[in-house]
């Protein structure tokens, strides 16, 4: 694959990559990309999670969901 060839999956389906920028109401955004014809799924998973660690250069941060500081 080239570095201009669209991504697919297995099956065939274009993989698309989209920056929204700071997403405000991740609910209503995913429920929007949910409507349109054609999107398969989406990778804003909603209420999955209490916590999330992520790399960053040579260190992680942790981001934690205030509800489970309760």
């Amino acid at each position: 694959m080239g570095t201009n060839s669209p991504f697919t999956t297995d099956q065939g389906n274009y993989i698309i990559d989209a920056d929204f920028g700071l997403i405000n109401n991740p609910a209503h955004l995913s429920h929007k990309l949910s409507q349109i014809e054609g999107i398969i799924g989406h990778g804003l998973f909603l209420n999955l999670a209490d916590r999330v660690i992520m790399g960053y250069d040579d260190s992680t941060i942790t981001y934690i969901h205030k509800s489970s500081l309760l």
